[in-house]
């Protein structure tokens, strides 16, 4: 007998139609749509890919922001059974090539003001693809269309495709529904800050059984008028589980939003249109950095999470004092994941919540911590390489060697991270660095975050980022770079910035290299650009 999560994303979908028909299910632009509408919307796009016979195209490629046409071919697809390859939506056209010819993908639906962009592809990969505009101007208002195409107009000069216009037109038909819970469905790019990207495949269970369980932990009385801010793209693993999925296998609604604005979200804060809120450690900095943050509009908020990089505890305490001095139950919590585990692995919650962690296992999540010298799998407590076990784990790296991606141990599947830390006897996650970013420094174990997060508390100090860079064949020299508050009347030196480093992490610690500079170089999805200040720090 399967359990209630061992569906696909369309069926899980669908379940929730059939039992909400009528909460909301989508926002996009101040116009919601219930979930009635938005499984007739999906059904008819599936119909329309049967008619055009797209599902016969093989993987189909999504380059998309959080927009209607985003979840309706996401659904659509997936109903049908169809590989999605899903990438960054401001992706460069060489990369989105390369992206394509790996996952042998021959169509690819972009943004209708980046159709331009890449419509070139259609004549350069060595077989034949198709670039379709996905219309945005259709799911908005008659004034925000106006003003949509005249912002846009220099982009929006071309005839579109007969395909495109009728995707979203014609007659509903029955179509076939996929039911293969275990196979490839989606194709997603590791985040390649400190080397080359990996396309990881993961299947419909992967994604239901994470979102599962990560809602258990959220423990909601009623999904009714529980609103999410969708702003993580779909290319990133915790914006299509976490951001879109989760609020529509449970009944809740899903706030689009294509690119982020702290002032929009601040306004479905007014609006009481907000109840939870996922993103990148960046996104909450833009948001408290805003003068308007602060107000009784906190109030509507239940819980965030932030995760897809290292999370800077003064963003954290800002952001939880303010919501607290309003009486708001909204909170910030750290998590951990990665796409290889579809998003979430731990995170800290109202009922399950302790500092100076990554949260609390999710049910169906077993880890082991291995020595990173040896084979010997550690004690509770003790720190080590972290490996994860779970339903929740990809199918494999497509055309990668997966051997040394996992380990059997006493009959279980089990994934290697990459990632060092340790697990206390009540399951609670303690995250202290990807191992490949330790730096060794004459045999000793150094954190960059341990030296970051003692400067980042310096008011002097914006930013900062720490690397090891190569010094001999055994040891590393650390490279230290510093942005400084232009805002602060506090002011710092190099004697000071090691002298403070020498004292609160030791002399190893102590950075052989600081480099000031006026930002720091970050990824399309918002993460510090290590591979850069790897260059950087030769100059």
């Amino acid at each position: 007998m399967r359990k209630n999560y061992e569906l696909t994303m369309y069926m899980a979908l669908r379940r929730t139609a059939l039992h909400h028909p009528t909460y909301r299910a989508l926002n996009f632009e101040g116009r919601f749509i219930n979930y009635r509408t938005l499984i007739d919307k999906i059904d008819l796009y599936a119909s329309n890919i049967k008619k055009y016979h797209l599902d016969e195209k093989g993987v189909i490629t999504l380059c998309l922001p959080n927009v209607p046409d985003a979840i309706y071919l996401l659904y659509a697809f997936n109903k049908l059974g169809v590989k999605l390859s899903l990438v960054h939506p401001l992706m460069n056209a060489s990369i989105l090539k390369k992206t394509m010819e790996k996952t042998s993908s021959h169509v690819v639906f972009v943004l209708d003001t980046m159709y331009l962009k890449f419509k070139h592809l259609e004549d350069e990969l060595d077989y034949k693809i198709e670039v379709i505009p996905c219309i945005v101007k259709k799911d908005l208002n008659i004034f925000k269309k106006l003003g949509y195409q005249i912002i846009n107009r220099k982009n929006l000069k071309y005839k579109v495709t007969l395909s495109t216009l009728n995707l979203s037109r014609g007659k509903r038909e029955v179509t076939p529904i996929d039911d293969d819970i275990h196979s490839d469905r989606f194709y997603l790019q590791s985040g390649g800050t400190s080397g080359a990207s990996k396309t990881i495949a993961l299947s419909n269970l992967n994604i239901n059984a994470n979102v599962r369980f990560f809602f258990d932990r959220l423990s909601l009385d009623t999904p009714k008028n529980k609103y999410m801010l969708a702003v993580l793209p779909m290319f990133h693993a915790f914006g299509l589980c976490m951001g879109i999925h989760v609020a529509l296998y449970f009944g809740g609604c899903d706030m689009l939003m294509p690119k982020f604005s702290s002032k929009k979200t601040i306004a479905l804060m007014k609006r009481k249109k907000l109840s939870f809120i996922i993103g990148i450690p960046l996104l909450y900095s833009k948001l408290i950095k805003d003068k308007h943050f602060d107000g009784r509009h906190l109030k509507s908020l239940n819980v965030c999470f932030v995760g897809g990089d290292f999370s800077d505890e003064k963003i954290i305490e800002t952001f939880n004092k303010t919501c607290a001095k309003r009486h708001s139950m909204g909170r910030l919590y750290v998590g951990y994941g990665l796409t290889e585990a579809s998003g979430v692995v731990s995170l800290n919650t109202h009922a399950d919540h302790r500092d100076y962690t990554a949260g609390k296992l999710l049910d169906n999540i077993d880890v082991l911590i291995k020595d990173t010298n040896s084979n010997k799998i550690l004690a509770d407590e003790e720190d080590g390489e972290i490996y994860l076990s779970g339903e929740n784990l990809m199918n494999h790296y497509l055309d990668e060697p997966n051997d040394d991606a996992f380990i059997i141990y006493e009959g279980k599947k089990y994934f290697d991270t990459g990632d060092f830390g340790h697990v206390t006897k009540d399951r609670f996650l303690v995250f202290k660095q990807r191992v490949k970013n330790i730096i060794k420094v004459k045999g000793i174990n150094v954190f960059p975050q341990e030296i970051e997060q003692v400067l980042k508390e310096h008011d002097a100090i914006y930013d900062c980022k720490a690397i090891g860079v190569q010094d001999d064949e055994f040891s590393h020299k650390i490279v230290l770079f510093v942005v400084l508050n232009k805002k602060s009347n506090k002011t710092i030196d190099e004697k000071e910035i090691r002298s403070l480093v020498d004292e609160k992490c030791g002399r190893y610690s102590s950075p052989h290299i600081i480099k000031f500079i006026d930002k720091l170089p970050y990824t399309n999805i918002g993460k510090v650009d290590v591979l850069k200040l790897e260059e950087m720090s030769k100059d």
